[in-house]
């Protein structure tokens, strides 16, 4: 069943997605006014009856004017007047004052009775007026939604809600340019194209993911192209052992001498020797390629494990003049294991290609161990000093297949260098061959993809 592709999402995806939690915002936003007005009014009387007296100091301030202007004995006619032109009851002198007007009115000019919401005012000559109530004045009012205070406070507030809206999305925008430019970099890597990389980020948020991205990219590109360059290699690699294990076979097989028989048996098991150490060793380079080899890192002193890492090869190769320069007391930290498999290519690679003389130093240079492998053969050309490095890469291939190997030999040397945080690197010798330099810093290594 084909894979369903993930459209990426366009314009229409985007406004609808901003849309839905700006709504979700802003709703909570005026919720929370709602709630904090609520509970101010329940639990802080006081807050509401600020609000009452700053919307009844103008009315009564007119009435007072209208009294103070007029005779007292008019002021009977007056509180009939006003109470026509207002709307609401105005009494000049009540029967019965509430207890909240009478200890609000003293030492104050006027007082408010919240419960009835009234308002009472001291006149000269110890009389008093009641304005109110102005309860069912202030309910009429509340119901009034088109009223021009409260269609001022609409059109401010929803141009408050479209000033936060336009801020929001200039940086939303950002965040969705980000999202998009990942998605679109994942959806590549879905289908097999590594090569990609995801754009630059545009806010500080995506940044570390769109480095981690590259990295993985990276990562997961060189892992596929060293398995695809080894797989390449491993089918041609074991073409020729397996050829010749059938051709021996056969032999065997129709061979009736004994003598010649046995010779033919020791062939089939060196070629079968020959099929194990390329299986051996493709699994060891396909490990530290995955990243499960590990360091079992420990000081070791370089000038006795030198000693004995050379000695079998001195009398595997004793055509060979071995020279060995260890400067004094140095030590490193290394895994010696891994460490010593990759001096051991350095060193059979250079009693192969050498012309009889092998050179090989360790001394302290700074914070580093520098290991030298020198020998007096042809060398290596300049442009290819890196490519040596490659899995499989052969400089000359009628005379590797001549004296044995595969081409894997300097490119574990050299992963292991890098497990351990140092650098292998190639130059000219003084003998007149190649020289192979491997340094190892004192400080634990780093990721190379980092």
């Amino acid at each position: 069943m084909p894979r369903k592709r993930f459209l990426l999402p366009g314009r229409f995806e985007q406004l609808r997605l901003f849309g839905r939690y700006y709504l979700r915002i802003v709703g909570s936003f005026f919720l929370l006014i709602i709630l904090i007005n609520g509970g101010l009014t329940r639990f802080f009387p006081e807050y509401e009856q600020g609000d009452l007296e700053r919307l009844l100091r103008g009315t009564v301030g007119l009435v007072r004017a209208e009294y103070l202007r007029t005779k007292a004995d008019d002021w009977p006619a007056l509180s009939a007047r006003l109470a026509r032109e207002f709307g609401y009851p105005i009494r000049l002198n009540p029967e019965k004052l509430p207890l909240s007007a009478r200890t609000g009115l003293i030492g104050r000019e006027w007082a408010i009775d919240e419960g009835e919401v009234t308002a009472y005012l001291k006149l000269p000559h110890g009389q008093t007026v009641q304005i109110g109530p102005l309860r069912e004045a202030l309910v009429l009012s509340k119901q009034r939604l088109l009223s021009p205070e409260k269609t001022a406070e609409l059109i401010a507030t929803l141009l408050l809600c479209i000033a936060f809206g336009l801020v929001l999305y200039r940086w939303y925008r950002e965040f969705w340019r980000d999202i998009v430019g990942l998605l679109a970099t994942a959806e590549k890597y879905a289908a097999g194209e590594f090569a990609a990389r995801p754009p630059p980020a545009e806010t500080k948020l995506f940044s570390p993911l769109t480095r981690g991205l590259k990295r993985m990219a990276g990562r997961i590109e060189t892992l596929m192209a060293s398995r695809q360059a080894m797989s390449q290699a491993l089918s041609h690699e074991l073409r020729t052992p397996i050829a010749r294990l059938r051709f021996g076979l056969e032999m065997y097989l129709d061979e009736d001498d004994a003598t010649e028989r046995e010779r033919q048996q020791a062939g089939l098991i060196a070629d079968l020797d020959e099929l194990e150490r390329l299986i051996e060793t493709s699994l060891t380079w396909a490990r530290i390629q995955r990243g499960d080899t590990r360091l079992a890192r420990a000081p070791l002193a370089i000038a006795p494990w030198l000693a004995e890492l050379v000695a079998p090869l001195e009398r595997a190769a004793p055509d060979t003049t071995f020279t060995l320069t260890v400067g004094d007391g140095v030590i490193a930290t290394v895994d010696p294991d891994q460490l010593g498999m990759a001096l051991r290519n350095l060193v059979t690679n250079a009693v192969k290609y050498g012309g009889g003389t092998v050179a090989i130093g360790a001394e302290r240079v700074g914070d580093a161990v520098r290991l030298s492998v020198e020998d007096d053969g042809p060398g290596i050309p300049e442009d290819a000093r890196e490519r040596v490095f490659e899995p499989f890469f052969r400089l000359d291939a009628s005379r590797t297949k001549s004296r044995g190997g595969y081409g894997l030999g300097l490119a574990l040397s050299r992963a292991v260098t890098r497990l351990h945080g140092g650098t292998l690197a190639v130059d000219t010798s003084p003998l007149g061959g190649a020289r192979f330099w491997i340094v190892l810093p004192d400080a634990e290594p780093t990721d190379p993809d980092a």
